[in-house]
């Protein structure tokens, strides 16, 4: 967020009651969601959950062994993917999903556009980081691009709905201060000099790639 200090910051919570109004609006929605972003999955599977929508994930056992580990470890509810039928995507869910509609959590691989394919007209949620779609950016990803473009010809509609799950700036500030830090160094950023202007009270280090610092 030190390269996005502009930026408002949506909440997961957020997210949910935005994802629960697109379904109530819309009854073939799609999303594409990093597998591995549990916060965002979770609301999108309660979004689902109240709409009475199936939630159905592409063909693969990666996303279901993520959600049962979660699930297993989870301390609230919110976590919990045992509450809600989870759907593995087939050509054997095609009744049910033209009746009832649907949330599919897909990626841009093949299991994802073949249910595209057969549900052309549909919304097409969009829940990554927007860089990846930026042409001028250095992290474009051409094979993400080219499988959305390939989504809007075929007729879905795209919506931008994406929460990182990073902290924001005053969040970085209070828990430098909560901790006393006295060197901070910022990682996983495009920006990190910039936390060097802010009003941190320990040493802000900036390192680049491989390089070390010793304690």
């Amino acid at each position: 967020m030190l390269s996005r200090m502009d930026e408002p910051v949506v909440t997961e919570h957020a997210l949910g009651r935005r994802a629960l109004a697109l379904l109530q609006d819309n009854p073939y929605v799609f999303t594409l969601c990093s597998s591995t972003n549990i916060d965002t999955v979770a609301a999108f599977y309660n979004a689902a959950a109240r709409a009475d929508r199936p939630f159905i994930v592409c063909a693969d056992d990666l996303q279901t062994e993520i959600l049962r580990i979660v699930t297993e470890n989870a301390t609230s509810p919110f976590y919990r993917f045992d509450r809600h039928k989870v759907y593995t995507y087939g050509k054997n869910l095609h009744a049910m999903m033209a009746e009832r509609g649907f949330l599919f959590l897909g990626r841009a691989n093949f299991a994802t556009q073949k249910a595209i394919e057969a549900f052309p007209e549909s919304l097409l949620v969009y829940a990554m980081w927007n860089g990846y779609l930026d042409k001028a950016h250095p992290a474009f990803d051409a094979y993400k691009s080219d499988f959305i473009n390939h989504a809007l010809r075929l007729g879905c509609r795209m919506e931008y709905l994406h929460t990182g799950g990073h902290a924001s700036v005053d969040e970085i500030l209070q828990v430098c201060k909560i901790t006393d830090a006295k060197i901070v160094i910022p990682i996983h950023s495009e920006r990190p000099e910039q936390l060097q202007a802010l009003p941190v009270a320990g040493k802000v280090v900036v390192l680049q790639d491989n390089q070390s610092f010793t304690v």
